[in-house]
């Protein structure tokens, strides 16, 4: 757990300020300070606001980002790309099926 505290310290270090990471066992950005895709993604997924999910939506989660030697981050990560790659899909959908309601085909 000390290699933990250590890397948030340095993370708050580097981005100058204590109040940009929430908690001392899980890294959380502060979303009062620091804005992120991802939020913005999930809270439009959650709404039902399909356009502004599809228009936010940034592609893979975490691509090419690795961690060697942390089997149940790479799975985490893994879920999430796929939870996300569903949802995104969902609202592509979603925005096709009501176009084709209102027959505009374009």
């Amino acid at each position: 757990m000390l290699i933990f505290e250590a890397i948030f310290a340095l993370l708050r270090r580097s981005l100058g300020s204590d109040d940009v990471l929430q908690g001392s066992n899980t890294l959380q950005l502060n979303p009062d300070l620091l804005a992120s895709d991802v939020a913005e993604f999930e809270e439009a997924v959650e709404q039902g606001a399909h356009e502004r999910a599809v228009r936010v939506y940034r592609g893979v989660f975490l691509d090419g980002f690795r961690l060697e030697g942390a089997p149940e981050f790479e799975q985490w990560a893994e879920g999430e790309r796929l939870r996300h790659a569903r949802e995104y899909a969902g609202a592509l959908e979603a925005l096709a099926a009501a176009a084709a309601a209102r027959q505009d085909h374009a």
